[in-house]
């Protein structure tokens, strides 16, 4: 019988910069990952009644973060909002896959429910070539 070769998100890192500080108490982690624009080139010479499309420019995604909410945490991705430089991230899997992303802090929220946890909710937005 075939065994899965899933990962456990448990394990999963993120930090500033390669092997840098981490990022204490991360709840959940999504990156999008990448995509491509598509161009639409249809023309009268078109076969059919089919569109056609060439490939565009490429989107390195964003990537959603939410840890349990800590003044310094906080305050190290405000720093990233009100800054103009992208900031590098390490994305480290159990597997031991290695993501190097560069990006800009697009948002942060906090969340406070009365029944949960305070919950800071940052996105930050790929640019570049993620490096796998």
């Amino acid at each position: 019988m075939a065994r899965s070769s899933a990962l456990a998100g448990r394990s999963s890192t993120l930090g500033f910069g390669s092997g840098g500080v981490l990022i204490a108490e991360i709840v959940d982690l999504s990156w999008n990952g990448r995509a491509v624009d598509m161009i639409e080139v249809t023309n009268m010479d078109s076969d059919g009644e089919y569109k056609e499309f060439i490939t565009g420019m490429r989107d390195g995604g964003n990537l959603a973060v939410a840890l349990n909410f800590t003044r310094d945490e906080y305050e190290d991705f405000i720093g990233g909002l009100e800054s103009t430089d992208p900031e590098d991230y390490e994305l480290d899997l159990q597997s031991g896959d290695v993501f190097e992303l560069t990006g800009f802090v697009v948002n942060v929220d906090v969340v406070a429910d009365l029944a949960d946890e305070v919950i800071c909710r940052v996105d930050i937005k790929v640019t570049g070539d993620p490096e796998p």
